[in-house]
């Protein structure tokens, strides 16, 4: 089966970008068992050392995403090879603002609920991130629900995205892939004779 559409000129994001998005993909991918599966043992076996990891790779998402932000806001996206409709165009923008704001909201919710518990945000052992606010039973709930409730959202938004993927690659056969995909390199334009 042909994913990738035949050589033409097709804009790529710049490198870097393209570089944190997989590496924030494969980190939200770990994350998001990993929490799941915290949340499935009791307290006191193997749980702190499994959210010792998730809450190292979700504060490392929160601050790849910021990075991320500002290298969009400076670089810009590439145009589509190949215009998209406008229901289409839509739904990729909400798709893609809803992803950065979860991208955001989950460990932010994490590090609240963490700071409500009156525990620490680790970073691979290498420190600690700062307790902004007092112990408190009302935020580490709150904070804990709405972590929960985000969990959900971005595992619905990130499978309708791996669903567009699949969408554009395989039965589209249109360059959107293209854009993101690492290493590739779009043909150069050929000279007219």
């Amino acid at each position: 089966m042909k994913v990738f559409p035949s050589p033409r000129a097709a804009a790529v994001y710049h490198p870097g970008l393209r570089l944190l998005h997989w590496l924030m993909a494969a980190l939200i991918f770990v994350a998001l068992p990993l929490g799941v599966w915290a949340s499935l043992v009791p307290r006191g076996s193997q749980r702190s050392e499994i959210l010792f990891f998730h809450k190292s790779i979700g504060m490392t998402v929160l601050c790849l995403v910021a990075l991320r932000i500002v290298w969009r806001l400076i670089s810009g996206a590439p145009a589509y090879a190949e215009p998209l409709g406008r229901l289409t165009h839509a739904a990729a923008r909400s798709a893609h603002i809803g992803l950065y704001a979860l991208m955001i909201a989950m460990p932010v919710s994490g590090y609240l609920s963490s700071n409500g518990a009156g525990t620490v945000v680790p970073w691979f052992g290498l420190f600690t991130f700062p307790h902004l606010l007092p112990k408190n039973d009302t935020l580490r709930i709150a904070a804990g629900q709405a972590h929960y409730v985000f969990a959900w959202t971005i595992a619905f938004v990130l499978a309708a995205h791996l669903g567009a993927v699949v969408w554009h690659a395989a039965i589209k056969r249109d360059s959107v892939l293209t854009r993101m995909w690492p290493g590739y390199r779009p043909a150069p334009p050929t000279a007219k004779s």
